[in-house]
C-alpha cells in the first residue's frame, strides 16, 4: 500500500507495507520485496516466511534494520538490510 526509500533518519529510513484490501485472508509466504538502481540492477531484499497469511483488512510492514534504518514507531513484522536506492525502484 506504500512504500519509503528515505525519511528523516536518512538513506536507510525505509520501509515497504502491504495491506490486504480484500475480505478474505491472502497467503503472501513467499512473496518477495526486490529493488533497483538506476542501472537496471535488480536484487531482493526480504522474502516472507512461507505459511504467512494477511487477514481481511490488515497490515504486513518491512523495515529497513540496517544503520540508521527505518525509525517509526510502528515494530515492523520482516526486516532487510541492504537498502533499496533513491533512484531506484520497488517491486
Amino acid at each position: 500500500s506504500e512504500f519509503r526509500t528515505r525519511g528523516p533518519a536518512g538513506g536507510n529510513d525505509e520501509f515497504v507495507e502491504l495491506f490486504n484490501a480484500t475480505g478474505s485472508p491472502i497467503d503472501i509466504g513467499g512473496w518477495k520485496i526486490s529493488g533497483s538502481n538506476s542501472a537496471g540492477t535488480v536484487s531482493d531484499r526480504a522474502t516472507i516466511p512461507a505459511a504467512t497469511t494477511l487477514g481481511p483488512g490488515c497490515f504486513f510492514l518491512v523495515t529497513n534494520a540496517g544503520a540508521s534504518g527505518y525509525s517509526g514507531s510502528v515494530v515492523g513484522n520482516l526486516t532487510y538490510t541492504t537498502g533499496i536506492t533513491d533512484d531506484g525502484g520497488v517491486a
